[in-house]
């Protein structure tokens, strides 16, 4: 073969490599926003393609559509009752749990599995009644024998109970960390969630690292969590959990932290409680309701963003997008 002809070959191998690396990807994608001439907000709905911004550093991914998704949905919750959180706060984790499942939808199913302390688990089968039935009992802190799973070791062990993927599955952590796992790790159930397209939500009642060496905590606005904010003068040599925050938000989560751990501040959970039945609710809402982003990436995405538009602006103030942080292929829903 004559050079001319190696060079030719070799640019229609690169363009038919490159042509491979893309992919159109079916993403979830929620927005939370306050409407211009409202006082309060919550899930951006009527949201159309134009209205968003998708952008990979200063390039800007073209939207192929943008459909609204209120169907049916299956939720796992992971509650940790693992020992070294206070009794207060176990029950904490089961109450929230319970309060989700007293104003869920009818038609969303639910399905339960504890990790680290008392042993409880709920398949999806046998109903929501048997769900809220653990809930509660697990708020009143019992001791029963432990099931010897990690967090997410229960998380990998749902993902198996939920089998073939339907759109929109979640879990829900409400837990201390992800650390402590016999089975598993991060790296993996990270791959298994995209696999399967669930996301993972979770409220987090241990020290969870937020990628700061200071610590931080959320607060709440009128429409609900607001970013991470530093607390000033507490330098924190304990790096505490530092895989649980890019594991959530990867994922298309969202991760509420509350440190009940930390012996400066003592957890109150009559002060608490409200705020946490408002994250969890707002997740739950996320869950819920959200947007199939049709949009051609690049074979491995990250650091990439979705915001409202210039004309998105015009209508909606925004306050928090939910999406999926790093997409490693797409294989649809």
């Amino acid at each position: 073969m004559s050079s001319r002809g190696q060079i030719l070959s070799l640019l229609c191998l690169m363009l038919a490599g490159g042509a491979v690396a893309q992919q159109a990807c079916d993403l979830p994608v929620a927005v939370v926003g306050v409407e211009k001439g409202k006082t309060n907000g919550g899930i951006i709905r009527g949201l159309q393609a134009r209205d968003l911004a998708v952008t990979k550093g200063n390039d800007h991914l073209p939207i192929g559509s943008l459909t609204y998704d209120a169907g049916p949905r299956r939720i796992l919750f992971v509650i940790d009752t693992a020992r070294e959180l206070s009794s207060d706060a176990r029950k904490t984790e089961a109450q929230i749990a319970v309060y989700i499942l007293a104003h869920a939808r009818p038609m969303d199913s639910f399905a339960l599995i504890t990790a680290r302390g008392a042993a409880k688990e709920v398949k999806f089968e046998q109903g929501r009644d048997a769900v809220k039935e653990a809930a509660e009992d697990l708020s009143s802190d019992p001791k029963y024998k432990s099931n010897g799973l990690g967090v997410l070791d229960a998380v990998e062990r749902g993902i198996e109970w939920m089998g073939s993927p339907k759109p929109g599955d979640s879990i829900f952590l409400l837990v201390m960390d992800s650390e402590g796992n016999h089975k598993t790790n991060a790296r993996k159930v990270a791959q298994e969630l995209e696999d399967h397209h669930i996301r993972l939500f979770g409220i987090a009642f241990g020290f969870v690292n937020m990628n700061s060496t200071v610590k931080s905590y959320q607060d709440f606005s009128r429409v609900g969590l607001s970013e991470s904010r530093p607390m000033t003068g507490e330098i924190e040599e304990n790096n505490g959990d530092q895989l649980l925050a890019p594991l959530v938000l990867n994922s298309g989560g969202f991760l509420h932290a509350l440190d009940t751990l930390n012996e400066r501040h003592v957890f109150k959970p009559a002060e608490s409680m409200p705020g946490l039945q408002q994250a969890g609710m707002q997740f739950y809402q996320i869950i819920a309701e959200y947007y199939h982003l049709k949009v051609t990436v690049p074979g491995h995405l990250a650091n990439w963003t979705v915001n409202l538009s210039p004309a998105g602006l015009e209508k909606w103030t925004p306050y928090l997008s939910v999406y999926p942080q790093t997409v490693n292929g797409c294989k649809g829903e």
